[in-house]
């Protein structure tokens, strides 16, 4: 059974704060530098992710970003 990333998302949304964190910290542990998306261990992004989650602001939910620039997905 293939499950939909809405699903995975919706999934995920459920959880506290503290459990979406530990979701996608895990899920950029799996994206290699290879993939040639970005390096992990690169500590400009750290720094980038640590200055958003400090910012403490909502920012903008991702269904209103795909609908804006329209889907992301392959």
């Amino acid at each position: 059974m293939e499950v939909s990333v809405e699903a995975v998302m919706e999934a995920a949304l459920k959880l506290p704060v503290n459990g979406q964190m530990e979701v996608a910290s895990r899920l950029l542990e799996t994206i290699t530098p290879d993939d040639g998306l970005f390096d992990i261990d690169d500590p400009a992004l750290l720094e980038e992710i640590e200055r958003r989650f400090a910012d403490g602001s909502e920012g903008i939910p991702w269904h209103v970003l795909r609908e804006e620039r329209g889907s992301v997905e392959p």
